[in-house]
């Protein structure tokens, strides 16, 4: 009798287990219309972040962006701006102490653009 009560406490947490492996091995195909769905969000997240960058003037631009996020930056903004080339570009550190030594963090990039020629 008892053995029969676990079993079918056990059975069922068992078997979810299994169903949500084989889900997670075995995703479902999106349509097309999740597809686009998740296309319009990634566009909405990408003009979002272009909208960070500041213009300064006389082709200097300012990217608060770092490591890959930075590259995928200033790349999406070349393919905007496909007259522009750049020309120099520096990191942006903040300069923090811990005892007698001092270490940076980068946060961001200021990137130096001209015309094509």
């Amino acid at each position: 009798m008892i053995i029969i009560f676990l079993t079918a406490l056990i059975f069922p947490a068992f078997n979810k287990v299994r169903q949500e492996r084989h889900n997670l091995e075995n995703p479902k195909p999106m349509t097309a219309e999740q597809e686009q769905q998740i296309a319009i969000q990634n566009q909405s997240e990408m003009n979002k972040k272009l909208a960070q960058i500041q213009d300064f003037g006389n082709g200097v631009y300012y990217f608060p962006f770092v490591d890959d996020e930075f590259r995928k930056m200033v790349s999406k903004f070349l393919d905007i701006h496909t007259n522009l080339e750049v020309v120099a570009s520096d990191g942006d550190i903040i300069m923090k102490s811990w005892g007698d030594s001092a270490y940076g963090i980068t946060v961001g990039h200021t990137v130096l653009f001209r015309e094509k020629k």
